[in-house]
C-alpha cells in the first residue's frame, strides 16, 4: 500500500545506520526509491578506484610525485618556490626531456627573461646552444652559440673591423677591452690536443712610485717580482716586458748610464729586459711638455733577442747604479708576460 503526502515530508529526526546499508534515497518523479553506491558513482560520473592516496614527505612548496599506483611523495629536492621559480636541488640533479617525435616537430630547451634586455637560453633538436640578449636598439641577438653537430664555439659579439682594401686607416679600437681600474691585466686562453681551454700565456704587473724605483737593490740578486714556480720541473719563461712611465714634465733628465733590469737567475750578463736612462729622458724629456706619459717595451733575451732559462727559479728586478731616476716621473709600472712550461706537460 502507497501512502501520498501532498505537501512536503519533514522528518524531525533520522537515526544513523551503523552499517552500510548501500541504498541512497533519490526521487523518481516525486516517487522516493534508492540508488546502491556503485549505481551512485556511475550516475555522478565518478572513478572506479578504491578514491585513497598516501603520502609521504609532505612539506610547504614541495611538488608531488606519485611513487608508486596510489602514493604521492613529496621529494625534498623538487621544490615550487614562490612564483614561477621550479628548483632541482640534489647533489646529482638533472633535467631529461625525452623527444619521441622529433621527426614531427622541433623540440627545444628554452629559458627566457622577458623585458625591455630579455634574454634567452635555447637548446634545440640538433643539440645547438645559443645564448640570446637585446641590443640597446631592442634587436635580439645570438651572443654564444655551441654547434651541436661539430661542437664548434662561436662568440658573436667578439668582432671586428681589422680589414680594409688599400691603404685605408684601420681605427686600432674595436670592442671589449678592459675595463676599470688596473684590470688590463689578463692571460691567454687556449685549447689543448684534447679540446680543453687551458691558461698560456699570462700577464703580471707592478705599478713602483719614484721612491720605490730609486730604493730599489743594486745587487745582482735582485728584489722578486715573480716567484719562483715551485718545482724543479717547472720553468717561468719571460715573453715580453713593458714599461708605463707616468710624469709631469718639469726638464730634468736622469744618468743615461743607469738601467732597470730584470733577471731570472743572478746573472747579470744575461738579463731578460733592460730600461735605461736614456730610455727615459726619450719618454719624460725629450717626448715634450705635452704629454704626460710613454710607453718602452722590450722583447725578452737583451741584444741577441734569446737567452736560457734554469727550472724553479724566481723573476727578480735591480738597478744598476745608485742614480736617482728622473724627478718628472710619478710612476714606473712594469707589466710582464709569461708562460710556466712543465716538462710533463711540454
Amino acid at each position: 500500500m502507497a501512502i501520498k503526502f501532498l505537501d512536503n515530508l519533514n522528518l524531525s529526526t533520522i537515526a544513523n545506520a551503523s552499517v552500510d546499508t548501500d541504498k541512497f534515497l533519490v526521487s523518481d518523479s516525486g516517487v522516493i526509491k534508492y540508488r546502491t553506491g556503485s549505481q551512485v558513482r556511475s550516475d555522478i560520473g565518478a572513478g572506479t578506484g578504491n578514491g585513497t592516496v598516501t603520502s609521504t614527505n609532505g612539506s610547504s612548496s614541495r611538488l608531488a610525485v606519485f611513487s608508486t599506483a596510489s602514493n604521492i611523495n613529496g621529494p625534498s629536492s623538487l621544490l615550487f618556490v614562490s612564483d614561477k621559480n621550479l628548483v632541482i636541488d640534489a647533489a646529482s640533479a638533472k633535467l631529461s626531456i625525452s623527444d619521441t617525435d622529433e621527426e614531427i616537430s622541433e623540440p627545444k630547451i628554452e629559458f627566457f627573461q622577458s623585458g625591455s634586455l630579455s634574454s634567452q637560453i635555447v637548446i634545440n633538436k640538433q643539440a645547438n646552444v645559443s645564448i640570446l640578449t637585446k641590443d640597446g636598439f631592442g634587436n635580439q641577438k645570438f651572443r654564444l652559440n655551441i654547434e651541436g653537430s661539430n661542437g664548434s664555439l662561436s662568440l658573436n659579439s667578439y668582432t671586428a673591423s681589422a680589414i680594409a682594401t688599400g691603404v685605408t686607416a684601420i681605427n686600432p679600437n674595436q670592442n671589449f677591452y678592459p675595463v676599470g681600474t688596473a684590470s688590463d691585466t689578463t692571460t691567454d686562453l687556449a685549447v689543448d690536443q684534447d679540446g680543453n681551454v687551458v691558461r698560456t700565456t699570462q700577464e703580471a704587473t707592478w705599478k713602483l712610485t719614484r721612491a720605490q724605483v730609486d730604493a730599489l737593490t743594486t745587487s745582482s740578486t735582485g728584489t722578486t717580482l715573480l716567484s719562483a714556480p715551485g718545482a724543479a720541473n717547472k720553468f717561468t719563461i719571460i715573453e715580453k716586458v713593458t714599461f708605463l712611465i707616468q710624469f709631469a714634465y718639469n726638464g730634468n733628465q736622469m744618468a743615461g748610464n743607469q738601467q732597470y733590469e730584470i733577471l731570472q737567475d743572478g746573472n747579470v750578463a744575461d738579463q731578460i729586459a733592460i730600461l735605461n736612462g736614456n730610455r727615459v729622458n726619450d719618454i719624460a724629456y725629450r717626448g715634450g711638455s705635452t704629454n704626460t706619459s710613454g710607453i718602452y717595451e722590450h722583447d725578452t733575451g737583451y741584444a741577441t733577442l734569446n737567452r736560457t732559462y734554469k727550472p724553479n727559479t724566481a723573476t727578480t728586478i735591480r738597478r744598476l747604479n745608485t742614480s736617482a731616476l728622473n724627478t718628472a716621473i710619478t710612476t714606473m709600472s712594469i707589466k710582464m708576460r709569461y708562460r710556466v712550461y712543465d716538462i710533463a706537460t711540454f
